[in-house]
């Protein structure tokens, strides 16, 4: 995977759309379009990582821990995991991808995934 097929994987996610409620904004949409664009601007070149424990590993932790995973995003020590040939990203924390922590849960969401 290189940037720009990470880049193409998040805006076909972006493009269905973001489920993420946001009651504290007045202008929902826009704080959306804002947080998007912040998600593009953080993609990197995707790195292999490996995620070796979750907050709540009873949802999505056994199969990101078993998989082929990408960093394809950071901000700090948040990164943006997705698997590798499927439309699935989740959060992840750390300071090395070669040992990742993550939030434990995923979905096809990649923006809500990334706002955690």
């Amino acid at each position: 995977m290189n940037r720009e097929q990470a880049k193409q994987k998040v805006e076909a996610s972006l493009a269905l759309g973001c489920h993420t409620a946001a009651p504290w904004v007045e202008d929902r949409e826009a704080y959306i379009a804002e947080k998007a664009a912040d998600l593009i601007a953080c993609i990197i070149q995707p790195v292999s990582a490996t995620v070796v424990a979750a907050s709540y590993p009873e949802y999505s932790f056994a199969e990101y821990h078993e998989s082929k995973v990408w960093a394809i995003a950071k901000s700090g020590d948040n990164w943006l995991l997705t698997l590798d040939g499927k439309p699935d990203f989740a959060l992840g924390f750390g300071s090395d991808p070669a040992s990742i922590e993550m939030l434990g849960f995923s979905s096809a969401d990649a923006l809500g995934e990334w706002l955690g």
